[in-house]
């Protein structure tokens, strides 16, 4: 049986396609889609970064008070030094934070942003835990708080 009608025009089972009309109207959505997902991404990324700084300090600061449970006369900065000094956020890659660890027996734990990291010029600035568990923020943009930073 041929494709075509005795009309000349193609029959329904011929023109069982997308129309390019169709077609562009699909990849338009697939296009808007795309530039949604990837304009949230920036946003995303500095979220993530940010809770692992956070968590890397909580983790730090878990770590001092095991050290200082066993050897009560141990400093936060004395030697022996704490294997947390090297600790960075992510712990893979380059490094968006370092933890800096200040302070003798009143620990100050801060999350410092890297010159060159991509958190460099983050609105949260640098995180800081305080030995009594209070959070802040240092080198934050004006206005920004600790709470809209912290989870």
């Amino acid at each position: 049986m041929s494709a075509f009608t005795d009309c000349g025009r193609p029959s329904r089972e011929a023109a069982a396609g997308l129309s390019l009309v169709e077609l562009l109207l699909a990849l338009a959505v697939l296009a808007c889609l795309l530039a949604l997902a990837l304009g949230a991404g920036g946003a995303g990324q500095a979220r993530v970064a940010r809770l692992e700084a956070q968590a890397v300090l909580v983790e730090a600061a878990q770590r001092l008070q095991q050290r200082a449970q066993a050897d009560p006369g141990a400093s936060c900065t004395g030697e022996p030094a704490p294997e947390l000094a090297a600790w960075q956020a992510p712990r893979q890659g380059p490094a968006a934070y370092r933890v800096e660890i200040t302070g003798d027996h009143a620990c100050r734990l801060t999350a410092r942003r890297q010159a060159a990291g991509p958190m460099a010029q983050d609105r949260c600035g640098d995180f800081v835990l305080e030995a009594d568990g209070s959070r802040a923020l240092a080198g934050a943009a004006p206005g920004v708080l600790a709470a809209d930073c912290w989870r």
